[in-house]
């Protein structure tokens, strides 16, 4: 193998290696703390998959609260363009005037 084949040749198992770790890396860790007597219940709960559903429970809240905040500043948005001394129907007449 050529030196310039080799140099390929690794150039090409460290790109493999970079593109698998931005794969890999699509998520991180939060950690937790929940009073020991939650936890031994959840340990007798073998049939929940609690990484799964927490996992869950905490994307629906993400969204919600993601929601929520859009929509409350929508709401701050719409409140400065609810008076603005004209009416729809009037702007509506006179755009179509203007064609």
């Amino acid at each position: 193998m050529t030196y310039s084949r080799l140099a390929f040749f690794f150039v090409g198992i460290r790109i493999c290696i970079e593109y698998k770790h931005i794969i890999m890396t699509t998520s991180s860790v939060y950690t937790i703390r929940i009073p020991t007597d939650v936890r031994k219940i959840m340990d007798e709960m073998k049939d929940v998959n609690w990484q799964s559903d927490i996992r869950q429970m905490v994307e629906d809240l993400v969204r919600e609260k993601k929601r929520q905040t859009l929509l409350a500043e929508a709401h701050e948005l719409r409140k400065g363009t609810k008076n603005i001394g004209v009416s729809a129907s009037e702007l509506i007449r006179e755009d179509r005037d203007a064609r």
